[in-house]
């Protein structure tokens, strides 16, 4: 199975983000695949949120959401 298809079936359950890609279905460059869904497609959004990294200190990250699959043929 390839990442892309990692990745729009893991979208297809939840909203992701790069930490849980890595995590769950071991994709490392979730924005690359991203781009590459949205070029077959498939509308996915993104929200930037803040989290706090394991110094406690503030970063902002994406989370991406299946909005809509793109159409077959």
């Amino acid at each position: 199975m390839s990442q892309c298809q990692r990745v729009l079936d893991r979208l297809r359950k939840a909203p992701l983000t790069q930490l849980e890609a890595i995590s769950e279905i071991g994709v490392a460059r979730l924005g690359a695949r991203v781009l590459e869904l949205r070029q077959q497609g498939h509308s996915i959004s993104t929200e930037m949120m803040t989290v706090k990294n394991r110094f406690g200190d503030e970063s902002r990250v994406g989370r991406y959401r299946l909005v809509r699959e793109a159409r077959n043929g």
